[in-house]
């Protein structure tokens, strides 16, 4: 049961590595966008760095069809070559990478109704999508999860619920930019917001040496979107 509604990006030429200089996009997978969706990407859509793509939706479980095909697609347009042609291999911790292109960095991250894909050129990316309208109450809230000065920050918060997401989608791209997901512990390092950035704060050697770079969304709807970038 799948809307065939399907379209491809949107863009008229192959971007080739050799062409573009420091690039991050982050395609954003949408439902078709019908009124109910408008506000949820209207703080995109006048973001160069930021492609609104609408896409098909499983009628099953309301959530954005995402597959090897839709993320091979958009690497597609960065190396030239075939869809078929796209190698992905994984690292021993679980990080996706393009074998022929191991200078082309991308990181995906899903929740309810949207997908999203954010590609550079940098370093080593990583993205996560939230949305703080999620089914968990405020007390469900793995707050003790995050570093001291996290929760400290949190508790200076009107918005303690929006604070958390802010917070727990820098962490999560960190680590997944690094390629160790959630298996290092979430206490070793601090992200404090910053704006649309954020300090980073190191609390174990092991995260001394990073230089990182981080940008921040946030829709009225309370939709998300952190990436980091190890620079």
């Amino acid at each position: 049961h799948m809307n065939s509604s399907f379209k491809s990006p949107n863009i008229s030429h192959t971007h080739t590595l050799t062409n573009i200089k420091d690039h991050i996009k982050i395609w954003l997978l949408t439902q078709n966008i019908s009124t109910p969706m408008k506000s949820s990407t209207s703080a995109f859509d006048l973001n160069e760095e930021i492609e609104v793509w609408p896409h098909a939706i499983s009628t099953e479980s309301n959530t954005v069809i995402y597959d090897h095909i839709t993320l091979k697609s958009v690497l597609a347009h960065y190396t030239g070559q075939a869809i078929q042609q796209i190698n992905t291999q994984k690292t021993v911790l679980g990080k996706p990478y393009l074998v022929d292109f191991p200078k082309l960095y991308f990181s995906v991250s899903h929740t309810k109704n949207f997908s999203c894909i954010a590609v550079s050129n940098i370093g080593e990316i990583g993205i996560d999508i939230e949305n703080e309208q999620s089914t968990l109450k405020d007390q469900d809230l793995p707050f003790t999860a995050l570093s001291a000065n996290e929760q400290a920050y949190c508790l200076t918060q009107a918005n303690q619920r929006q604070a958390f997401f802010s917070i727990w989608t820098a962490k999560e791209a960190l680590l997944k930019a690094i390629g160790c997901g959630l298996n290092a512990p979430l206490s070793d390092f601090s992200v404090l917001p910053d704006g649309q950035s954020y300090h980073f704060i190191p609390h174990t050697a092991a995260f001394e040496s990073l230089q990182t770079r981080f940008k921040h969304y946030l829709t009225e709807d309370g939709i998300h979107v952190t990436y980091c970038i190890l620079t």
